[in-house]
């Protein structure tokens, strides 16, 4: 049994030939199932996946478009050098974050080793209702929602 939680920390269900991206107990068992001929309850399943160290968890979804490398540079080097041009100058530095409905939103639950989150790598391509707010460190927050135009508008910041 050490291979099945090898195969769930390792590999997702699509990896080993499932229509699903998720582990949930009822694929860990047909899995178990599949590979080993040993029928168990959901339930039973649900224990063994405790016993061997993993709990069921909710994804961080990481779009694979990131480059990891360029945002440390931009934390690391240009962000302070904006800071203290922004400081010399007077100006205030000012965030915007977009936020929405979207159809892509994962509700369910995967399997992981205790305290370490499973991350899923997805596109940005998506069908959504969405915000932008605008904010800074310690001061205001303005919000706009839109579709295809601003539908709605929070204040009169932007």
């Amino acid at each position: 049994m050490e291979r099945v939680v090898r195969w769930v920390v390792g590999a997702g269900p699509s990896g080993l030939q499932f229509d699903v991206r998720l582990w949930t107990t009822r694929v860990v068992k047909e899995l178990i199932e599949r590979e080993f001929g040993v029928v168990y309850s959901r339930q039973w399943v649900g224990e063994l996946l405790r016993l061997w160290g993993l709990s069921a968890q909710r994804l961080l979804v990481r779009a694979y478009e990131q480059d990891q490398v360029r945002v440390e540079a931009w934390r690391r080097v240009e962000y302070p050098a904006l800071r203290a041009a922004a400081k010399e100058a007077g100006a205030k530095i000012f965030f915007a974050d977009e936020d929405g409905v979207r159809n892509d939103y994962h509700s369910g639950t995967t399997w992981a080793p205790v305290g370490k989150t499973p991350v899923v790598r997805g596109t940005g391509s998506r069908v959504s209702v969405s915000m932008i707010r605008r904010s800074r460190r310690g001061g205001s927050c303005a919000s706009s929602w839109w579709k295809a135009r601003p539908i709605l508008r929070y204040s009169s910041g932007f």
